[in-house]
């Protein structure tokens, strides 16, 4: 009687979801045509640790069911850290029929694999505005290929309900628009993953992570400046001997270098890292205490960064700085019907008592203060 030998094959798969890896083992045999309805047989496993799980003859895990024959779904033993064991695995199927002898097929394996960490990335450009969370995920895993990657979008907020999605990022507009809200983002990824060694060995899994966000419009430019100016008033009423007045100042130094950042990224229109500038700056003039803010759940407008001296009007190449002995004179038409309320040399202050405007024309007249190839910022209020 012939065996079951050119025919017989199964698959082993690892299911790294959930407290207890369990393996799945199914006959993928090419058998003849009518023979799969009277195979039966059973699976033994003995992992890394030589714990041996078997079924047999009297308690069979592979039967005819109708349709297909029925796979195997083993619990695995663990290591102490409750992971799946690690190391050399031996799987043997004993399979029959009535027309063939019993015939046995043995596969030794080695199993090593490290689950991929989720980095979901916020990213939150409250300024154009923009809003959107990304999959930035590394999924590759050493001597796997490439896996086969489904993800599921869950994003809810009060303003725009539930938003779904499947693709590597989401984004939150919602009837055209960004909204100032608390969001709260579920996110899960079922990963499949082909061994490159071993044809017949895969791992799947599903990783899933919670992330929790708010958009904040952020303040108008004069209340912004407004911070500094109260900074300054601080500064000024402190004794100057005083070491508070010695902080007050570090922290207007500071403060003024980050407005100044601010005003060179708004007016570029380079939002990149200007959130965080504008957080880190309003922490410095808060003397680090984050202001309450409670979300409007209202559209987040796009920011207007003119009254910063940059944004629509304001072209920085065409202005030009004249020199008249210990005078400098500055011109630009977005100065016009403005009040200036701070003026930088890089990050360094500009004393008031040494300048003053006219219109659109600003005369400095301790020009000896300003150095060809410097930056200026004028922080105007509108």
């Amino acid at each position: 009687m012939p065996d079951l030998s050119s025919f017989i094959n199964f698959s082993v798969k690892f299911n790294l979801t959930g407290g207890t890896p369990v393996m799945t083992l199914t006959d993928t045999s090419s058998y003849p045509g009518g023979v799969p309805p009277g195979i039966t047989g059973y699976f033994s496993v003995t992992s890394p640790d030589g714990g041996v799980d078997s079924g047999s003859w009297s308690s069979l895990d592979v039967t005819w069911n109708g349709s297909i024959l029925t796979p195997k779904n083993q619990n695995l033993r663990t290591a102490s850290d409750g992971e799946v064991q690690k190391g050399v695995y031996t799987v043997t199927y004993y399979a029959t029929h009535a027309s063939y002898a019993p015939t046995t097929l043995s596969r030794t394996f080695t199993f090593s694999f490290t689950k991929p960490e989720l980095n979901i990335v916020e990213d939150f450009d409250v300024f154009t505005p923009e809003l959107k969370y990304t999959d930035s995920t590394t999924y590759g895993v050493s001597n796997y290929n490439a896996p086969t990657i489904t993800r599921a979008w869950s994003v809810a907020s009060t303003p725009t309900g539930t938003l779904t999605g499947t693709s590597a990022s989401i984004d939150l507009v919602y009837t055209g628009s960004y909204y100032d809200a608390d969001y709260t983002c579920d996110f899960e990824v079922d990963l499949l993953y082909q061994h490159s060694s071993y044809a017949y060995l895969s791992v799947e899994l599903t990783l899933s992570k919670q992330t929790l966000s708010s958009a904040d419009t952020p303040a108008i430019c004069s209340e912004v400046v407004g911070y500094l100016d109260d900074l300054k008033a601080e500064l000024n009423a402190a004794d100057t001997c005083s070491y508070l007045y010695k902080d007050l100042k570090a922290k207007y130094e500071y403060a003024s270098s980050l407005l100044n950042h601010i005003k060179t990224l708004g007016a570029t229109g380079d939002y990149t890292n200007i959130s965080s500038y504008l957080e880190e700056y309003v922490l410095v003039t808060n003397n680090y205490v984050t202001p309450a803010y409670t979300n409007t759940n209202a559209v987040i407008p796009a920011y207007d960064f003119t009254c910063f001296g940059g944004g629509s009007g304001d072209t920085t190449s065409s202005h030009t700085w004249t020199q008249s002995g210990n005078s400098v004179t500055y011109t630009n038409a977005v100065l016009s019907g403005k009040t200036i309320l701070a003026l930088f040399k890089e990050s360094l202050f500009i004393s008031p008592s040494t300048y003053s405007k006219t219109g659109s024309t600003i005369t400095y007249t301790n020009g000896d203060q300003f150095t060809d190839g410097a930056e200026y910022t004028v922080i105007l209020k509108v």
